[in-house]
């Protein structure tokens, strides 16, 4: 009797891979997403994940493959959207000539705002972000 072992997998995985894992004698039990609600939140999953990934990686190539995974998910996170990837990238620009970018590598240690500015709401709303210091 040939002893088989089982992994939870439980998440969104590329279309090819069931096709890959086959091939190398790995059975796997498939579904498809057909609630658009279960799709949208398994690639914002999917994105924490890659994100995560990419946090962790410790060469190059390896960052490079994680940024590209990251980016193929926004792709169907905006194409599941309805919208395009090239209006984000629109976007992307747009606040880029607003408010900059990140090359200057700026780290803002913390702010002081007056009670009476209408921004400290948002500030006190979003403690886990922007925790008060006393």
């Amino acid at each position: 009797m040939d002893f088989k072992r089982k992994f939870k997998f439980d998440k969104l995985i590329r279309d090819k891979l069931p096709t890959i894992l086959h091939s190398e004698g790995i059975a796997i039990s498939t579904r498809i997403l057909e609630n658009d609600a279960d799709y949208l939140k398994s690639l914002k999953d999917k994105l924490m994940e890659e994100a995560q990934e990419a946090i962790e990686a410790t060469t190059e190539y390896h960052m490079q493959e994680e940024l590209a995974d990251v980016l193929e998910v926004i792709r169907a996170i905006c194409l599941a959207c309805g919208f395009s990837y090239e209006k984000v990238e629109a976007i992307r620009q747009q606040k880029r000539e607003a408010k900059g970018s990140y090359e200057k590598r700026i780290h803002a240690e913390f702010i002081e705002i007056g009670a009476e500015n209408p921004m400290v709401d948002h500030y006190l709303a979003n403690p886990e972000g922007y925790p008060e210091i006393f």
